[in-house]
């Protein structure tokens, strides 16, 4: 239905049944005030209550960030001790440290065997110029696959 009143006209609005009011400040800022009060005091009725009830290394303020300094409060085996990030990352570092060391070192695994450990490079460099052993020419040292099936040789077509 078409009409000659513009949507802006305020009787068209009523009309569609739109609300004119504008938002009293006042009543605003004394929801708002009052919000904040009951918010402040549930915290204050809050705080009290909590540290009553929750364990002592989950009290706000108690220091529960920071490490155990009594050995008799340490957790009990299966469970994990927990470490701080700076901590975790100083050891994840040194593990790195000493797994580079391992990979780059030349020393005995067994003297006895005469087995050797060799630089990875080293390794990639022997197997290069060496070729790799395709075990044709070395008997099994275990007896393997024992079924009568897979011992048979691959019929030719």
């Amino acid at each position: 239905m078409h009409t000659n009143k513009t949507p802006d006209d305020p009787d068209v609005l009523k009309e569609m049944g739109f609300d004119r009011r504008d938002i009293d400040g006042k009543q605003m800022t004394k929801w708002i005030v009052a919000f904040l009060a009951l918010s402040v005091s549930f915290f204050l009725v809050g705080l009290p209550i909590y540290n009553l009830v929750a364990p002592q290394q989950a009290r706000w303020g108690s220091g529960a960030d920071k490490p155990f300094r009594d050995p008799s409060k340490l957790p009990k085996y299966p469970n994990p001790l927990l470490q701080d990030n700076a901590t975790t990352k100083v050891d994840i570092m040194s593990m790195r440290q000493n797994e580079l060391k391992t990979i780059n070192a030349t020393e005995w695994v067994d003297a006895k065997k005469e087995i050797v450990r060799i630089p990875v490079d080293r390794a990639i460099d022997l197997i290069a110029k060496r070729g790799v052993s395709t075990g044709l020419a070395v008997a099994a040292k275990s007896q393997g696959n024992t079924i009568k099936q897979n011992a048979l040789e691959p019929t030719k077509p």
